[in-house]
C-alpha cells in the first residue's frame, strides 16, 4: 500500500473544499512516483517556500493527483531543480550535487498551496493553515528523515505553521523567535533560519551557510 499516495489524496480532496480555492495555486506535494522510488533512507528534508515550483492554472483548468505529482517529478528529477538562491543555499549546506538533490532531500512549501496568479503568501485561513501543518507531520512521520533545514523566515503567515510542526515533534524551537540577533535556531539535528535570499539581504548568507554545512557534516559523521 502506497501510504504517501493515499495520503495526498486525502489532501488533494481537502484542498478542493477550501472556501478560497479559486484564488490558490494546486497544491505542492511530494510525489509518491519516481521521486518515492528514489528517496534514500532518512534523507534530510527541506521545509522552505519556492515559487517557481507552484503549479499556478489557468481559469477552468481541471487538476488531479496524478498531474501534481508528475509536476513534482519533472521539477525534483528533470529539471533537477531550479538553480536559484533556494537550491544553491540546499546545494551548498549540504553539498549535495542538483542531479543528487532527489536522492537525498524532500522539498516541501511551508504553506501547501500559494497564490492562484503570482508568488508569495495567500491569504492562510484556519483550514489551510491546518492542512499545511499536518502534511509537514505526516512527511515527517513517513520519511523519518535525519535533519531538518527550514527557511521559512519568521514571517508570521510561515512562523505559525512552522512552531506547529516544530511543537508536534517537541523540539524546543517552538518558543523561539528568528530576528536579528538569532539569524539561525538549532535544535535536534533541526536547523530553522530565513529564506537564502533574506540572508543574503541581511549579508548573513555566508555565516548561516557555513555554519549549517559544519553541523550537517557532524550529523553525517563526515
Amino acid at each position: 500500500m502506497n501510504n504517501l499516495r493515499i495520503y495526498n489524496e486525502k489532501v488533494f480532496n481537502e484542498y478542493l473544499s477550501l472556501s478560497n480555492k479559486e484564488n490558490l495555486a494546486f497544491p505542492n506535494l511530494v510525489s509518491s512516483k519516481i521521486f518515492l522510488d528514489k528517496v534514500c533512507k532518512n534523507p534530510i528534508m527541506y521545509i522552505g517556500e519556492e515559487t517557481n515550483g507552484w503549479i499556478n492554472y489557468k481559469d477552468n483548468y481541471e487538476s488531479n493527483i496524478d498531474y501534481i505529482e508528475d509536476a513534482y517529478d519533472y521539477f525534483y528529477t528533470v529539471r533537477c531543480t531550479s538553480k536559484t538562491i533556494f537550491w544553491k543555499f540546499l546545494k551548498k549546506v549540504t553539498e549535495v550535487n542538483y542531479d543528487e538533490m532527489y536522492k537525498n532531500i524532500i522539498w516541501c512549501n511551508t504553506i501547501i498551496s500559494g497564490k492562484r496568479y503570482d508568488k508569495g503568501a495567500p491569504i492562510v485561513d484556519y483550514k489551510l493553515r491546518n492542512l499545511s501543518i499536518e502534511y509537514l507531520i505526516f512527511l515527517y512521520n513517513f520519511f523519518k528523515p535525519r535533519i531538518i533545514i527550514d527557511v521559512s523566515g519568521n514571517k508570521e503567515v510561515y512562523s505559525v505553521i512552522t512552531k506547529e510542526f516544530f511543537k508536534s515533534l517537541n523540539i524546543d524551537l517552538q518558543d523561539k523567535n528568528l530576528d536579528k540577533d538569532n539569524i539561525l535556531l538549532e535544535s535536534n539535528n533541526v536547523f530553522w533560519t530565513y529564506h537564502p535570499n533574506r540572508l543574503l539581504y541581511l549579508s548573513k548568507y555566508s555565516d548561516v551557510s557555513n555554519t549549517i554545512l559544519s553541523k550537517v557534516k557532524s550529523i553525517n559523521g563526515i
